[in-house]
């Protein structure tokens, strides 16, 4: 008697989509008290799962625990945490060929565990710098004001440095371009000659968002809402399942004064929820 083939790609996918919803729901139980603070909900979490599942794969953490673990940092972090330079120091750890494998992801899940706690030990007050921002009339929001808001947001997060903040500030707009469908920005470095030019004669350096002086209003608003929320909530906010509910109040906005309010309202909603004490 012949016997069937045997199709071993579509028992590991079979296998994969177990292993996925065993993980959804610890996720959804052990980290119940977290999920407010993301803020997300129990809902969000196998499509988030699934996302996440492809990530580690391509990354080739595709097995048992380290599947698991680079899945919990991407749920503690965001999705393509390992290209979010808030998150360097994780992927030094993984890199470090000097460790065993067992204690390369123990540290990198305490350290994305220590990067979480501070992140929400800081957000409301992000989140009060943002809103400052949004509460400026759209008629009057400038680029400058993007720039201001971005440095304090960066410095909340530990980044002082102005060429850091620069570096972050280039891959966020950059993001948001490719997303909105806007040219991208050219922004000329200055030489190191050209910066002691502008030392010596006591004239003030350049401000990074003097580029975007000519950019029309609609885009300008659209550019300082995305990377003052890749600020606050990781630099591919804007395709994780698990903020699903900012992703909604975003897509509902019928208008920019719309989606402007929209943000208000979540952000609001999430500095109450980040003030509320956790259970679990």
């Amino acid at each position: 008697m012949a016997l069937p083939s045997i199709d071993l790609g579509a028992m590991e996918r079979i296998e994969r989509k177990q292993a996925n919803r065993r993980l959804a729901r610890y996720l959804c139980e052990t980290m119940a008290p977290v999920l407010p603070r993301l803020p997300s909900e129990p809902e969000c979490v196998p499509g988030f799962v699934d996302l996440a599942s492809v990530n580690a794969t391509t990354a080739q953490f595709d097995q048992g625990r380290q599947y698991s673990i680079h899945i919990m940092i991407s749920f503690l972090l965001g999705l393509n945490w390992e290209h979010d330079p808030a998150y360097a120091l994780v992927p030094l750890i993984f890199s470090d060929e000097g460790m065993a494998e067992d204690s390369r992801l123990d540290m990198a899940l305490n350290t994305a565990i220590k990067l979480r706690q501070q992140l929400e030990a800081v957000q409301s007050r992000m989140h009060a710098v943002t809103l400052e921002t949004l509460f400026i009339p759209i008629e009057q929001l400038n680029q400058h004001d993007m720039w201001s808001a971005f440095q304090r947001l960066a410095e909340l997060r530990g980044v002082v440095d102005a060429q850091d903040v620069l570096h972050i500030l280039t891959l966020y707009e950059a993001d948001a371009c490719e997303y909105f469908g806007l040219p991208p920005i050219k922004r000329k470095k200055l030489t190191a000659y050209e910066r002691l030019g502008y030392e010596q004669m006591g004239i003030p350096l350049p401000l990074p968002t003097d580029e975007l002086k000519d950019m029309e209003r609609d885009s300008l608003i659209l550019l300082t809402h995305h990377v003052l929320l890749a600020a606050s909530f990781g630099r591919f906010y804007h395709v994780n399942p698990l903020l699903q509910a900012l992703h909604q109040s975003l897509s509902d906005a019928a208008n920019l004064p719309a989606r402007t309010s929209a943000l208000v309202t979540f952000l609001q909603q999430h500095q109450n929820a980040l003030t509320e004490p956790a259970h679990g």
